[in-house]
């Protein structure tokens, strides 16, 4: 009930930004896009999943050799789906796949889960190194709200939370004398030093190279989406312009209020191209159309995914 209201609450604040800006004058802006170009962006959305995708399942892989990549593709949407539905700094899907993936690999939960913290990691590095950069030149040739600033600084602390919450769980001894503290600290413990022993292997093996070329070609292509609906709607702003606005937006977004960053994330993209030279309603024409083929096509994609996921798990729990 609590996902269904925060939910709501996101979808709530994306109507209430179109109707505070001219939503009238914004879709005869949008309205002038055509529909091969959308066709064309929504095809570079799906091969940017099957690139996010293929990186954990190059990861299991090498544990299990036999995995099929059309195997593993529908479960990284389902817990894509879950991803995008929680407010949970980029980790609310994380746990469906690891179990998602242990039900198809016949890897331990332990494998299973060093290789999806492997790819989180894989993934959030370049993006890290990458948005840094940028909010570095920000912060240098470019007027910022000093919100993006706190929304990188307490993304950094939510990050630094989880890192050391790990390491405390795993330095934790357990109590013998208490069965019950014995049974869940101490399989939590000896669990997530199982995982952990898993990822540096994971993280640093000659395939990591790559992997993390391809995490960073993801993250690249995400400002140049944007710029390409820009020019699709024959609006003057420079690729440097889109991809601070879109950075910046995806850091905000980062921040757990409501899921899939619904509201912050289009709040602040708005904002800040309607800062770098767009009319409110341009602003708001790119950053909708933009957000459609980055959020809302692959969440509606994620979704079908998932329906029959759900009708399969569920038939062979009852076989059981």
């Amino acid at each position: 009930m609590k996902q269904v209201l925060l939910w709501l609450l996101g979808v709530g604040a994306v109507i209430v930004i179109a109707l505070r800006f001219d939503f009238a004058e914004m879709w005869v802006v949008v309205s002038t896009i055509h529909p091969a170009v959308v066709v064309g962006l929504l095809l570079l959305q799906t091969a940017t999943l099957a690139f996010s995708a293929f990186q954990i399942y190059a990861l299991l892989r090498q544990s299990a050799p036999t995995l099929r990549f059309t195997r593993i593709y529908p479960l990284f949407l389902a817990g894509h789906f879950v991803e995008s539905v929680t407010p949970s700094l980029k980790f609310g899907g994380e746990a469906v796949k690891v179990y998602l993936f242990r039900r198809v690999s016949g890897l331990s939960y332990a494998q299973v889960t060093g290789a999806v913290v492997a790819g989180k990691y894989i993934s959030l590095v370049p993006f890290l190194v990458i948005a840094g950069a940028v909010l570095v030149y920000g912060a240098l040739g470019r007027s910022i709200p000093l919100v993006v600033y706190a929304g990188a600084a307490a993304v950094g602390l939510g990050l630094a939370a989880v890192y050391a919450g790990a390491r405390w769980l795993q330095r934790q001894e357990v109590d013998s004398t208490d069965r019950l503290g014995s049974s869940l600290l101490g399989r939590g413990r000896v669990f997530l030093q199982r995982a952990l022993e898993e990822l540096p292997s994971l993280a640093e093996s000659p395939l990591s190279r790559p992997l993390f070329g391809l995490a960073a070609l993801v993250w690249v292509l995400y400002p140049i989406k944007v710029w390409l609906v820009a020019q699709a709607l024959n609006l003057p702003i420079d690729m440097a312009s889109v991809a601070l606005a879109t950075y910046s937006a995806y850091v905000v977004g980062l921040v757990p209020v409501f899921p899939g960053s619904l509201g912050t994330y289009e709040f602040s993209m708005a904002f800040l191209l309607n800062r770098f030279g767009l009319n409110p309603s341009e602003a708001l024409a790119v950053t909708l159309t933009a957000r459609f083929v980055t959020f809302w096509f692959p969440l509606v994609l994620s979704g079908v995914a998932t329906v029959p996921l759900l009708a399969e798990f569920r038939k062979r729990k009852v076989m059981e």
